[in-house]
């Protein structure tokens, strides 16, 4: 794995005139290709590699506009996840809008990035006020980067209100792809057909609040085309898988994820029935000292579709019935009414012929 004296050695290729690298998309290596051009030579090691990542990702610094914003995404916590683009993007900002100024100068001290920017906190406590005052330095020409202490900007983060700010006044914005917690659990979870998920971030609300019931409820709701993702505090998260289970009616068979310290040293996951899910941590599981104490860690937790339950002979007959007055033939009415309901086609298409669907 790369760690932090290889991310020192990429940063240090990013000095100088760099000459470009060759096309590495997909399309421009095949055209390259038919062209009859010659394959560059497979790197020796995996340092050298990366350092021709570095090299590229500083021409591409150097070559193209800058953007007045820049959304940089930050490791979650294994300082090698941080690209070489997002790198690059750092070293050449004018200013870095942060949440922690100490957190930023530690991530630049990990990357070996020469600290010329300055710093300016923007977290939810001083967003509304700062986000004016970064929007009139991009005017003036400056380029902001902004990042979180963890993960991805604007995603469950205050970072939103400046990139709508620069948005609302005409100003070039440009994200970087990286780490994000919501994407790397959900990806772990094999929860869903990969087409679609919610993600509903920190639940509102404290307590048993109407509003944390009702953001608890909608996680629960939402989790019904895909999985649903959201975030949770080592202090209130044995809490609230307890009330997910009893809003799902308590000793709930619905999968979940429990994702704690993603990328970090102690990283944990676990798979199991959402009803299950607090014995788990009260036998030492999240982190937990020791069985029964409180658990510890950052998490996050992707609900799956409820199991689905197989409807009776009755419901079958009944929903038979309603399908064949809209005009469908029995045997069409009896494979919808079995996927519906979780039955059998054949079972269904028999309740059917002995109600007298023929």
């Amino acid at each position: 794995m790369m760690r932090v004296p290889m991310i020192i050695s990429l940063a240090r290729a990013f000095v100088g005139g760099l000459a470009p690298l060759a096309p590495t998309t997909t399309r421009g290596m095949r055209s390259q290709k038919r062209r009859g051009g010659r394959r560059a030579a497979p790197y020796s090691d995996v340092a050298e590699a990366c350092a021709a990542l570095g090299r590229r990702a500083a021409e591409l610094t150097r070559v193209n506009t800058p953007p007045d914003l820049v959304v940089v995404p930050t490791p979650l916590g294994e300082p090698a996840d941080l690209t070489v683009r997002a790198i690059a993007a750092l070293a050449a900002a004018d200013v870095v809008a942060c949440e922690d100024t100490r957190v930023a100068g530690l991530l630049y001290e990990a990357a070996g990035i020469e600290r010329k920017a300055a710093f300016v906190r923007h977290d939810a406590a001083t967003a509304a006020a700062t986000a004016p005052r970064l929007v009139e330095a991009m005017r003036r020409g400056e380029t902001v980067a902004l990042v979180s202490d963890a993960g991805t900007p604007a995603v469950s983060d205050p970072g939103a209100l400046l990139v709508r700010a620069a948005r609302d006044a005409g100003l070039a914005v440009r994200a970087l792809p990286g780490p994000c917690a919501a994407t790397t659990a959900l990806s772990a979870s094999g929860f869903g057909n990969g087409l679609a998920f919610s993600f509903l971030g920190f639940v509102e609300g404290r307590g048993a609040s109407a509003a944390r019931r009702r953001a608890l409820r909608s996680a629960l709701d939402a989790a019904v085309e895909g999985p649903a993702v959201l975030y949770e505090s080592p202090r209130r998260v044995r809490q609230t898988l307890l009330d997910l289970d009893k809003l799902d009616g308590g000793a709930s068979q619905r999968l979940v994820l429990i994702a704690r310290e993603l990328t970090k040293t102690h990283e944990e996951t676990w798979r199991g029935a959402l009803g299950d899910a607090v014995a788990y941590l009260d036998a030492g599981g999240g982190g937990a000292a020791a069985p029964g104490e409180s658990p510890r860690g950052e998490f996050t937790l992707v609900l799956d579709a409820k199991p689905k339950q197989a409807g009776s002979a009755e419901d079958a007959k009944a929903r038979v019935a309603e399908l064949r007055a809209s005009g469908l033939s029995a045997s069409d009415a009896a494979k919808a009414a079995a996927s519906e309901l979780g039955l059998k086609k054949s079972e269904v298409y028999r309740l059917a012929l002995d109600a007298g669907e023929e």
